[in-house]
C-alpha cells in the first residue's frame, strides 16, 4: 500500500541521515560544503584524514558512495521519477563530495587522499583557470583530474611533463586489485546478501529490498568486476568531475593509445549484448 511504501521510505531516509551524521562526526566535517565552513587561506587542514582509518577502509567507503550515487541517479532518471528523487540524488552527491575521502594519482607518482568539496573549491589564484576548464570538469584549487581508464583499460601512454592549464594534472586511481578480487568475475555469480539489493534491482532503479533497506546500501562485493569498474568510472566523471579524453585531445592533441581502442570497443559491445 501507499502508506507502507511511505513508511518504508521515511525509515530509509532517517537511517541515511543518521549514517551521514556519523560520517560527519568521524571525519570532523560539516554535512554540506558551505563556503563559511572552510577557511579561505588555502590551508589543507580541513582535508586531513583522521587517524585510525586505513586506506582499505577509505576505499570501501568510497566505492559504497559511488554505488549510492549511481543508484540515486538511476532513480532520478527513471520514468516514474519524482522531484523528491532528483533532490535526494543532488543531496547525496553533495554529501559525498563533502564527507567521503577521495583518492587521486599524482603526476609525480603516489596517491593523495582529500575531499572533493575541498578539491573543487576554487582559490582566488586559480579561479580563472577553473572557469576555463569548466567544460572538462576540472577542479579549482587543484590541477585538472584526468580520467585514466575506460572500461578498466588504460587510456594514455607516457604523459610525463604534461601540463594542462599551466599545471601538472592528476589522474584517477584504479580500484585496488584485492577489492576487485573479492567480486565475482561474472554477473551470474554475484552474491545476494541478506537485506541488500541485488545489482540488477539497483540498476533498474528499485526503491527498496524485501527488508526495506535502501538500495543505496549495496556494497562493492555485490557486483561483478566489470559492473563495479563501470560504476566507478561513471562516478569519476559524473560526481568527481574527472576530465574525459576529449578534454586532453582539445588541450594538447593527445590521443587515446591505439592498443586500448579495440579493447574498449569490445567491452562496450559486450555490455550492450
Amino acid at each position: 500500500s501507499s502508506s507502507t511504501r511511505s513508511s518504508s521510505s521515511s525509515s530509509s531516509t532517517s537511517g541515511d541521515d543518521m549514517m551521514w551524521a556519523l560520517l560527519s562526526e568521524v571525519y570532523a566535517r560539516p554535512l554540506t560544503a558551505a563556503a563559511s565552513s572552510f577557511p579561505s587561506d588555502g590551508s589543507e587542514s580541513e582535508s586531513a584524514m583522521p587517524a585510525g582509518i586505513s586506506e582499505a577502509d577509505n576505499w570501501e567507503l568510497l566505492l559504497w558512495a559511488a554505488i549510492a550515487c549511481a543508484t540515486q541517479w538511476l532513480r532520478a532518471h527513471a520514468a516514474s521519477s519524482t522531484p523528491l528523487a532528483v533532490s535526494r540524488y543532488q543531496q547525496t552527491c553533495a554529501r559525498v563530495r563533502c564527507l567521503i575521502p577521495f583518492v587521486e594519482t599524482l603526476a609525480e607518482g603516489g596517491e593523495s587522499w582529500s575531499f572533493l568539496a575541498d578539491r573543487q573549491r576554487p582559490t582566488p589564484a586559480s579561479a580563472s583557470a577553473a572557469e576555463s576548464a569548466r567544460s572538462g570538469g576540472a577542479a579549482g584549487g587543484s590541477g585538472v583530474l584526468l580520467l585514466r581508464t575506460l572500461f578498466g583499460f588504460e587510456l594514455w601512454g607516457n604523459l610525463s611533463g604534461l601540463q594542462v592549464l599551466a599545471h601538472a594534472p592528476s589522474y584517477t586511481a584504479d580500484i585496488p586489485p584485492a577489492m576487485l578480487a573479492a567480486c565475482p568475475e561474472h554477473a551470474s555469480s554475484a552474491p545476494r546478501a541478506s537485506g541488500s539489493v541485488r545489482p540488477g534491482a539497483a540498476a533498474a532503479g528499485s526503491g527498496t529490498s524485501h527488508k526495506g533497506s535502501s538500495s543505496a546500501h549495496v556494497f562493492p562485493e555485490a557486483f561483478d568486476r566489470a559492473s563495479l569498474v563501470l560504476i566507478w568510472e561513471w562516478f569519476l566523471l559524473e560526481v568527481a568531475g574527472a576530465a574525459p579524453p576529449a578534454v586532453l585531445w582539445a588541450a594538447v592533441q593527445e590521443p587515446v593509445v591505439a592498443w586500448a581502442r579495440p579493447r574498449i570497443r569490445a567491452a562496450e559491445a559486450s555490455l550492450r549484448e
